[in-house]
């Protein structure tokens, strides 16, 4: 008797829920969105503006950056501020086409980035990549008295007067090295 009362309450709502479904005129669905940073979500507006979509790349290791902050400044100063997704995409909406802006990414361990981005038309975005240059810490021999004659090297790697790294694992077995210290004037 108990199961038949459950039946006959429970069988109308039911019905009356799928149909109300079926018609379209329940609450609507979220947004669709894929994985996390790495496509667009499905709005059901468009935005009028232009967007600057990027990906944060370490140079070095070519591995995306997440959570890191991502500035863009306008022509006049004002800043937004968002995080890479774990994807390590980063994008602005809604800018004015034709304006530049500056993309400003300041990460410890790694040089100050800044580019010149200009989207050109309303309702499109512009793709960048955004490469990373790590800070690499130059090498210190251990305090003492230096290295006896005929003793190995530690390995380091030092700048030239181009910017050029270059390691002395390089060079190992293949060519004599020379290394020359200017100490300016004497």
């Amino acid at each position: 008797m108990m199961n038949r009362r459950i039946h006959t309450t429970l069988l109308p709502t039911l019905l009356s829920s799928i149909f109300i479904a079926l018609l379209g005129c329940g609450e609507s669905d979220p947004p669709i969105t894929k994985d996390e940073g790495t496509t667009d979500v499905v709005d059901e507006q468009p935005s009028a503006g232009a967007g600057i979509r990027g990906l944060l790349v370490d140079q070095g290791t070519k591995k995306t950056l997440r959570n890191t902050r991502v500035q863009l400044v306008d022509s006049e100063g004002e800043k937004r501020e968002v995080l890479t997704s774990q994807a390590g995409v980063f994008e602005f909406e809604n800018l004015p086409a034709g304006e530049k802006f500056t993309v400003v990414v300041e990460l410890d361990g790694y040089e100050k980035h800044e580019s010149v981005v200009t989207p050109n038309q309303a309702e499109e975005t512009t793709t960048i990549t955004v490469n990373l240059v790590p800070i690499i810490k130059e090498d210190a021999l251990p305090p003492g008295d230096g290295l006896r004659v005929g003793a190995k090297a530690p390995d380091f790697n030092l700048a030239d007067g181009n910017g050029k790294r270059h390691s002395l694992a390089d060079y190992a077995g293949a060519k004599r090295v020379i290394l020359l210290f200017d100490r300016g004037s004497w």
